[in-house]
């Protein structure tokens, strides 16, 4: 129940960042200690639409720790 719980509030978390994040028009600026789930396919949303939306200019800066389930921007 408890890792079910976990997947709740990453799911939760990841579509309300990524709502903020496809709104974006001038910059994205997101610092965490911990993105919890960086392998789940909903934070990896999140890591795309700011990968494409730095490739069109836009000022894009994540800082956050680098573990194992960070992946490489």
């Amino acid at each position: 129940m408890r890792q079910r719980a976990g997947a709740e509030k990453t799911e939760a978390f990841s579509e309300a960042v990524q709502e903020v994040v496809q709104a974006a028009h001038s910059r994205i600026w997101i610092l965490a200690y911990f993105i919890s789930g960086g392998s789940h396919e909903t934070i990896q949303a999140i890591y795309n639409t700011v990968r494409a939306k730095a490739q069109t200019g836009l000022n894009a800066l994540v800082i956050s720790e680098f573990g194992k389930g960070t992946p490489k921007l």
